[in-house]
């Protein structure tokens, strides 16, 4: 195994990683709301704009596909898809 394949499964360890965490944390949230769901997109865009200047070829495509997945885990969660529902207390 060369060395960049080596790197490019150490990102996909590390990017495997950041999903579990990112999953665990929006599931214990509630619902975002509009203002947040925008704010993670212009945050995840600016990391967009680095990738596009610090990456180029499987590295590249590695970042843009670790970002979408970021964005749409938050889409889910803003739309309700990955929240535990609350619990209403019965009187």
């Amino acid at each position: 195994m060369d060395f960049q394949t080596k790197i490019i499964l150490s990102l996909a360890v590390v990017d495997a990683v950041i999903f579990a965490v990112f999953y665990g944390w929006l599931r214990s949230t509630p619902p975002m709301d509009e203002k947040r769901l925008s704010a993670n997109g212009t945050a995840l865009f600016a990391f967009v704009l680095h990738a596009l200047l610090c990456f180029k070829g499987v590295f590249l495509i590695f970042q843009f596909v670790t970002i979408a997945v970021l964005f749409a885990l938050c889409y889910l969660q803003h739309i309700g898809k990955i929240s535990k529902p609350t619990r209403v207390a019965s009187k």
